[in-house]
């Protein structure tokens, strides 16, 4: 169990923006062209990358003076 509510999406041929807007707000989901899916979380790569690009990007920032502390 992965901690989230089942939710029941009716089935439809297309989704609109409007329908959008109906479902629940916690209910994270994507509508592409008339196509809703409830899109993955990041991969474990993409964290660890992020984390280093934020860690430079701190350093860089301090050791430039470019923020005060």
């Amino acid at each position: 169990m992965n901690g989230k509510t089942a939710l029941k999406i009716p089935k439809r041929k297309k989704w609109s923006y409007s329908d959008y807007h109906l479902l629940p707000e916690e209910f994270r989901c994507e509508i592409i062209g008339g196509m809703i899916s409830e899109p993955e979380g990041p991969s474990y790569s993409h964290q660890s990358h992020s984390g280093s690009l934020e860690f430079e990007l701190r350093k860089f920032v301090k050791d430039n003076s470019l923020c005060k502390q």
